[in-house]
């Protein structure tokens, strides 16, 4: 989700402890848990170690206009007091991760993020998802959330994609931007709404 791409989730295909980190009231990440630095380091991501992004924006790390308004959304519902849950994917090039992020108010305006894990799948490799050598040419989308991404009107996983696309014939593999598909996007706004509501 927010695109601390590959760092949560499973090690090793071990359970690891939830990956927590904070914002403060203006937005900047102010901790990292210690799981976050294993993460970081266990999916070739140093650059994502927690002295690295310590007192950056949250907003550094998420480009999409859509994600933003519902992090925004979301944050809002969170600095008022309302415990957001929701699932999403954050796979690797071997590995589905199926997890969950709880956003929670945590005094003086800041907040807490808890990731945990629910399921992990293993893989045949997808190049699509290593780094390496990319095309210059427009980056392909993929949802954020589900990791889908879109081929002529449907959402497809990756495997589905590269083969529609015939993507391994091509001399460089294309970049990969994230968003959100319309699916999750709806599920997020029921998450979001659920929390603007007072309970009975």
């Amino acid at each position: 989700m927010v695109a601390f791409r590959g760092l949560r989730g499973y090690t090793n295909g071990m359970a690891e402890e939830p990956v927590v980190y904070r914002i403060d009231a203006q937005d900047r990440i102010v901790s990292a848990g210690p799981a976050w630095d294993r993460f970081a380091v266990a999916n070739a991501s140093p650059h994502l170690v927690s002295e690295k992004i310590v007192s950056r924006s949250l907003w550094d790390f998420i480009t999409d206009t859509t994600t933003r308004l519902l992090y925004r959304d979301l944050l809002k519902r969170a600095r008022a007091g309302n415990a957001l849950s929701f699932p999403f994917r954050c796979d690797s090039s071997e590995t589905r991760r199926f997890l969950e992020m709880t956003a929670n108010a945590a005094g003086d305006g800041s907040v807490e993020f808890k990731v945990r894990t629910l399921a992990v799948e293993k893989r045949a490799p997808q190049p699509l998802l290593e780094s390496g050598a990319r095309s210059a040419e427009p980056a392909l989308r993929m949802c954020g959330w589900c990791k889908k991404m879109p081929v002529g009107d449907a959402w497809i996983e990756v495997e589905q994609a590269v083969a529609t696309l015939r993507l391994l014939e091509a001399p460089v593999l294309p970049a990969v931007s994230h968003g959100i598909c319309e699916d999750c996007e709806r599920r997020m706004r029921e998450v979001i709404d659920r929390a603007a509501k007072p309970s009975n």
